[in-house]
């Protein structure tokens, strides 16, 4: 006899208010507030698309500055020859 296969569950990719606004760590007024992705409406049901307030999030995230413009091979090759 075969074995079943077991599918691991996927995260829901569609998120009601109260689940996109924790999956951003905000409170859904906050949320609702400041998030320019546009919900989705599915009949009764208002929605907002995990995969674009995971744009939003990282354009929301600057790149890190800390040390930028340092040329940090050459030191590592300066120190290295005293």
């Amino acid at each position: 006899m075969a074995k079943a296969v077991r599918i691991p569950k996927l995260p829901p990719r569609m998120l009601g208010l109260p689940d996109a606004a924790a999956y951003c760590g905000i409170s859904g007024p906050h949320f609702k507030a400041h998030c320019p992705v546009q919900p989705i409406r599915f009949g009764d049901r208002v929605v907002w698309d995990r995969v674009q307030i995971d744009r939003w999030l990282d354009a929301l995230s600057a790149p890190c500055s800390v040390g930028a413009g340092i040329d940090w091979i050459g030191r590592l090759e300066n120190a290295d020859a005293h």
